[in-house]
């Protein structure tokens, strides 16, 4: 057999994949968050934190409508970070009452399968990876407390284990049919989240 071979030719890995496929996405995201710029204020701190809950307030909601088995497998129990959001966002002074009354994000779509739903996972957890690099930045930059940035805190000590537990179940659950789904889910997932953020 040639180097070339079908048969010689490894098949990519579903995290390189989702990784190739959303490597622009990812790009334009990063460089449109202000959260590292030099100007970035306290206030449009506190503006970000509101709008990181609504957009993640709906998402969690659809944790409801998983599989059980998937929900166990992919420890979704373990991954709900709207509790972090709202530490923070009660510790920067907005009540009950203020949290109430913002408008959850409206423009998630409905997962066509809990693969789509699979994809747009991949994106949240992945998100969790630079918190630290984001936390001692706003602790220098703007002098915030740690209680005021629980949610870049993300899983602590665990942050990483909780990602290679991640890519496992993915992995795990998944079959190469399975994989454009899950690009789909987080295409769209980066999408959602330049729009809204």
């Amino acid at each position: 057999m040639s180097p070339t071979d079908p048969q010689t030719v490894a098949t990519p890995t579903l995290m390189s994949l989702l990784k190739a496929g959303t490597l622009d996405l990812h790009r334009k995201i990063e460089a449109s968050l202000p959260l590292m710029k030099p100007h970035f204020t306290f206030g449009q701190y506190r503006d970000y934190l509101l709008r990181t809950y609504s957009l993640y307030l709906p998402f969690e909601k659809a944790f409801e409508d998983v599989e059980p088995f998937f929900f166990e497998k992919l420890e979704l129990n373990r991954r709900q970070k709207v509790q972090w959001l709202l530490a923070d966002l009660h510790e920067m002074g907005f009540s009950h009452s203020d949290l109430a009354a913002k408008d959850a994000c409206d423009i998630w779509p409905v997962f066509a399968s809990p693969f789509e739903f699979l994809g747009a996972l991949y994106v949240i957890e992945g998100s969790t990876l630079g918190g630290k690099i984001i936390q001692r930045h706003l602790q220098s930059h703007l002098g915030l407390r740690p209680n005021q940035l629980r949610f870049f805190e993300a899983y602590g000590d665990q942050t990483g284990p909780m990602w290679m537990s991640f890519r496992t179940a993915a992995e795990e659950l998944t079959v190469a049919s399975d994989h454009p789904s899950l690009l789909r889910g987080a295409i769209s997932t980066f999408d959602i989240m330049s729009r809204w953020l």
